[in-house]
C-alpha cells in the first residue's frame, strides 16, 4: 500500500514538474517573440514597429493583456497614457486618445486648472475684521 502511494506521488509531483518546465518554455518563447530577453524593453506587438511598449490592460486585468507602443495603443482601444482600455467611450474614441484621468493630468501639468485656484477665497484673503466678533 505505501509503495503504490510513492508511486502515485512520484507521477504526481513528475507532471507538476512537466507542466511547469512547459509554462516556462512558453514564457520564454513570449519573451522572445515580443523582443523581450532579459532587461531588454518590450516591443510593440504591431509588426514591424520597433517603438518600445508599454503594458496595456483589459479592465480588472492585474496582469498586462496586450503590449503597444504609444502610437498604436489608440487603434486598439487603449489609453496612450496609462494602458487603460477605453474603446467605445464617445469622448476617448473621438479624442486625442487619452481617457479622462491622462487628459486632466496633462492639464494640470500644463496650469490649465491653475486660474480655478483664484476664485477661492482663503483665509489669508479676507480682511481681519472678518474674523473679529461682534
Amino acid at each position: 500500500m505505501r509503495e503504490a502511494a510513492f508511486f502515485f506521488l512520484g507521477l504526481w509531483l513528475g507532471a507538476l514538474a512537466g507542466l511547469l518546465a512547459a509554462c516556462w518554455v512558453q514564457a520564454q518563447a513570449r519573451r522572445i517573440r515580443r523582443g523581450r530577453w532579459a532587461d531588454q524593453p518590450y516591443r510593440c506587438e504591431e509588426p514591424g514597429c520597433l517603438n518600445e511598449a508599454m503594458p496595456c490592460y483589459l479592465s480588472g486585468d492585474p496582469e498586462p493583456s496586450e503590449w503597444w507602443c504609444s502610437e498604436h495603443a489608440f487603434e486598439h482601444g487603449f489609453c496612450r497614457g496609462c494602458g487603460q482600455f477605453w474603446a467605445g467611450i464617445e469622448s476617448f474614441d473621438f479624442g486625442p486618445g487619452y481617457c479622462p484621468n491622462c487628459r486632466d493630468e496633462i492639464q494640470a501639468d500644463e496650469g490649465a486648472f491653475d486660474e480655478d485656484v483664484d476664485d477661492v477665497l482663503c483665509e489669508e484673503d479676507l480682511p481681519d475684521e472678518a474674523f473679529q466678533e461682534a
